[in-house]
């Protein structure tokens, strides 16, 4: 088995069995990868008011515009390994983390989707994201691995329609695993 093999079934819990494809072990990675994209998505649910999670069938930005005003999606957009503690077998790896939010503009009467009420939003939910990523209370480090959560970058315009606008906020996350025999 390739060294992708082993760091894949290493960082999905398990062990690295001779013969194990590195297909396997690339599920079980993207197994991992899911359990902590959703322990962050529960946090954000859990303790940012307003904000709703957002179906993971297609990126929010191409969903229907009807019901998407404030709803969110969590992603993980890279990995890279931060440093390793051979004497314990751990590796650290940070993971970059963008949070993607849509917010309606529906104009007219219907009020609140203006540019101006909808940068006030972003600002507002930004703060309540960054709240509830950062803190230790809302991931359970054992079980999810993850050590340290921190803004990377401030918010941005990912998308810019008549009808809606996407903005993204990115996180690092830092995760323990254990390092390959």
């Amino acid at each position: 088995m390739g060294w992708g093999g082993i760091w894949g079934s290493a960082w999905s819990g398990g062990t690295a069995a001779p013969g194990t494809s590195a297909a396997a072990a690339t599920t079980a990675t993207s197994s991992r990868a899911l359990a902590i994209i959703e322990t962050l998505e529960a946090a954000i649910t859990r303790t940012a008011s307003g904000l709703t999670a957002a179906s993971y069938r297609m990126p929010l930005e191409l969903q229907a515009i009807g019901g998407t005003h404030r709803a969110f999606q969590v992603r993980l957009t890279g990995v890279r390994l931060e440093r390793q503690a051979w004497g314990a077998g751990l590796a650290f790896l940070a993971l970059d983390v963008a949070v993607r939010v849509s917010y309606a503009r529906p104009g007219g009467e219907g009020g609140g989707g203006d540019r101006k009420s909808i940068n006030i939003q972003v600002g507002t939910d930004g703060v309540l994201i960054q709240d509830a990523m950062e803190d230790p209370r809302n991931w359970d480090r054992d079980v999810s691995g993850i050590r340290n959560v921190a803004l990377r970058v401030g918010s941005f315009r990912v998308v810019d329609d008549r009808q809606r606008e996407v903005w993204q906020h990115s996180f690092t996350a830092v995760t323990r695993l254990p390092w390959p025999a």
